[in-house]
């Protein structure tokens, strides 16, 4: 398993192959340590940073995969080299995959009520075997919730995947992460829409290129526009803020 650590001020990112992504989230689920795997990009961690949502406890349990072309780029513009990154979206075929073939248990929380109804469907037709508990949309109350945490413990699941959005996993998690009965937890973002095919993927060919930014721009100007224009400008300055140009990065290779 080949792992590269890289730290942004106290915040660790995971630096690995699909392989190696799903052996940790399998080896998490097998020690129980109710680990969080999410996938921070540049608009995920400006988020984060945005709304103070990096706790202690998620800075000791927190598994983040180094994801997307931005953080990539101006990693290698600023003399750190190609880091390998692990997408989402597609990190979940081979994990399902693997979460079907051990017989792992999961928990789908996320999207409405439509959507994630069209996910489950479509999951079930590719991945017969895998063990889907239950499922809840995520439009809740506060009032609401600790229903939605009962019925998440009382389905006795390994995995619980969460497709909120990221301010709203985070907070979901601060608040709830002591009271999850889950072996682990994994972060999804709009993964629930792709699934269900209320939102379209950008044709392979510009997924490739690594140009599926372009695609959702064009499809979502408005949405995308603070993301794909400010955020790596506030990135950028928030690594000189940091001093990332000398102290910021760690190496560990793990074999």
């Amino acid at each position: 398993m080949y792992t590269k650590e890289i730290y942004i001020n106290t915040c660790r990112f995971l630096s690995c192959d699909y392989s190696s992504a799903v052996e940790l989230i399998l080896e998490g689920i097998i020690k129980n340590e109710k680990l969080v795997f999410s996938h921070f990009n540049l608009y995920n961690y400006y988020l984060i940073n945005k709304h103070n949502l990096m706790t202690k406890r998620h800075s000791e349990k927190l598994q983040n995969f180094f994801e997307g072309i931005g953080l990539k780029s101006i990693y290698f513009l600023i003399g750190k080299g190609l880091n390998k990154d692990v997408n989402g979206t597609d990190l979940q075929p081979v994990l399902f995959k693997n979460l079907s073939d051990n017989g792992i248990a999961v928990f789908l929380l996320g999207a409405d009520s439509i959507v994630i109804e069209s996910a489950v469907t479509n999951i079930k037709k590719t991945f017969p075997f895998l063990q889907i508990k239950d499922y809840i949309n995520g439009y809740f109350t506060f009032d609401e919730e600790m229903n939605v945490l009962n019925k998440i413990n009382d389905s006795k699941s390994d995995l619980l995947i969460i497709g909120m959005g990221t301010l709203k996993e985070f907070e979901f998690i601060n608040r709830n992460y002591d009271s999850l009965k889950v072996k682990a937890i994994w972060n999804v973002g709009g993964l629930f829409d792709f699934l269900s095919g209320s939102k379209p993927r950008a044709p392979k060919v510009l997924r490739l290129l690594r140009l599926e930014w372009l695609f959702r721009l064009l499809i979502e100007p408005r949405k995308k526009f603070i993301r794909i224009f400010y955020v790596p400008i506030w990135f950028i300055i928030h690594l000189l803020k940091i001093n990332i140009f000398k102290n910021g990065k760690k190496i560990i290779i793990s074999k």
